[in-house]
């Protein structure tokens, strides 16, 4: 496990690298640690031990969220040699997200889950209000690169 994304010129880690910056700009991750699979060229594949959404306890406050809407969580790490198609690929996905799909997967999550429906919502608006701005930091991964 490592507190930095290493191996990236290793596998596919060059585009693999790019979603994770993503995710964790996105999902307001927090304590980023990774696992490598060492049998497989150091191919990247998870983030371990995270949190995820403000405000990183482990529980969603409808409050935290709202205020941490506009505020960028952009993964302080290096950013050379990550693949420039990967970026316009998860860069356009995080445009294109949509209301319909956000709302099914949170009609989706279990009822025994600890998690009201107003903090539901919440989290739907959250990930919608935030992914074209997350799309646009994402792109700036390539033009910050040197």
């Amino acid at each position: 496990m490592r507190d930095r994304l290493g191996h990236r010129r290793r596998d596919d880690n060059r585009s693999r690298h790019v979603g994770l910056y993503a995710l964790y700009d996105w999902c307001y991750g927090d304590d980023p640690q990774w696992l490598h699979d060492l049998e497989d060229d150091y191919t990247v594949y998870s983030h371990d031990h995270g949190l995820y959404l403000p405000p990183n306890t482990g529980e969603i406050s409808p409050q935290v969220l709202r205020d941490a809407k506009d505020e960028p969580n952009e993964l302080p790490d290096v950013r050379n040699g990550l693949n420039a198609e990967a970026v316009a690929l998860v860069a356009d996905a995080l445009e294109k997200i949509d209301r319909e799909v956000l709302v099914n997967i949170m009609c989706g999550v279990p009822a025994s889950w600890p998690a009201t429906d107003e903090e539901l919502a919440t989290l739907g608006w959250f990930l919608e209000y935030r992914a074209p701005v997350v799309a646009g930091r994402v792109r700036n991964l390539i033009r910050r690169e040197g």
